[in-house]
């Protein structure tokens, strides 16, 4: 399956629980592939923690989604 999502930092844990839900998994079972504790999957989908990059390829991965990367219109400082 070849998916493809909208991700800002704004949005990461709203699009997260979304993602898991539509694939049917448990807070749990992410977890547990993933190597965290449920709570952590948790705190990312309520916006509490934001996830390393490592961490959100990782959770993608598991979803069968992927991310692209693309430069934002404003420039680094």
């Amino acid at each position: 399956m070849d998916n493809n999502i909208d991700v800002t930092i704004d949005n990461i844990g709203h699009i997260c629980r979304r993602i898991r839900r539509l694939s049917k998994r448990s807070q749990e079972s992410v977890a547990l592939e993933l190597g965290v504790a449920t709570s952590t999957v948790e705190r990312i989908e309520n916006g509490k923690v934001e996830p390393s990059f490592t961490s959100l390829i990782k959770m993608m991965t598991v979803y069968d989604y992927k991310i692209n990367l693309q430069k934002q219109n404003n420039p680094l400082p």
